[in-house]
């Protein structure tokens, strides 16, 4: 039993994240970078009007 070695899923390899972090430290990173990039995108909209 296993993955067939024809199929190129039989050679996925982790990233380079996880040679150094664990699978909770890159959610942790993933997760706040999208709430900065929502904070700041929400503060760009409020910002800056809109053009006449």
């Amino acid at each position: 039993m296993g993955l067939n070695p024809r199929l190129p899923i039989a050679q996925i390899q982790g990233s380079f994240l996880s040679r150094y972090l664990g699978s909770e430290a890159i959610v942790a990173i993933i997760s706040f970078s999208a709430g900065l990039i929502v904070s700041l995108l929400s503060w760009l909209f409020d910002n800056f009007p809109a053009s006449p």
